[in-house]
Order: structure tokens, then C-alpha cells, then sequence
């Protein structure tokens, strides 16, 4: 979890993260879904290089990480005891958050 004062520099010690690229390769290779679930979406500030048709939705642990990108489609929770009842066509982890998790918090879900 980010402490408020490292979320607001989060954006400036990842500017050289070659965040578009990323996005542009997994959207290719997930075939271009409509609707994505996005874990560990930070403050969401990537998802402005998904084309504007696809629906996100994300889940983050860090409430200052959250609040800083006031997107109401990102919701402050631990993913282990996260429970959605939509589908979703992917699902991404650009952060590396479930190397994080163990197996058995992780299939609890």
C-alpha cells in the first residue's frame, strides 16, 4: 500500500514506464476486449491509451493511490476479498500485484 505523500510522486517516478506500448500490446493480444478488470490500477492514469469504446473497471489497495485519480470505476479493496458479479473479457495486472498474493489468499476469492 502507497502512503499519501509517495502517491502523489507515483506518476513522476514512472514517467519513463512505456505505459501506451503495454497497453497497445495487451489490447492487440486480448483480441480487443470491451470490458477489462484491471488489478492493481493505481490511479488509473494509463488507461487513457485504451481506445475510448473499452470499459474498465479496477481494484486497488492503497486508498491514497485511489483517491488521487478520482475515477469512481476504481474501487479501493484487497483483491483477496474482492467479489464482482459481472464477466469480464480480461483481466490485467500491469503491476505485477498477484506475484504478491499467495495461491491460497488468491483462490479464496
Amino acid at each position: 500500500m502507497f502512503a499519501k505523500h509517495y502517491a502523489q510522486y507515483y506518476d513522476l517516478f514512472n514517467k519513463d514506464k512505456p505505459y501506451k506500448k503495454e497497453i497497445e500490446f495487451l489490447y492487440k493480444w486480448a483480441e480487443s476486449p470491451e470490458w477489462i478488470f484491471d488489478i492493481g490500477a493505481g490511479n488509473g492514469g494509463y488507461w487513457k491509451y485504451y481506445p475510448e469504446k473499452t470499459n474498465l473497471f479496477g481494484v486497488d489497495n492503497s486508498p491514497a493511490m485511489v483517491d488521487l485519480g478520482q475515477n469512481r470505476r476504481i474501487v479501493c479493496c484487497d483483491i483477496t476479498h474482492y467479489k464482482h458479479s459481472g464477466k469480464f473479457d480480461c483481466a490485467t495486472d500491469l503491476f505485477d500485484v498477484l506475484n504478491n498474493v499467495s495461491l491460497g489468499e488468491l483462490f479464496q476469492v
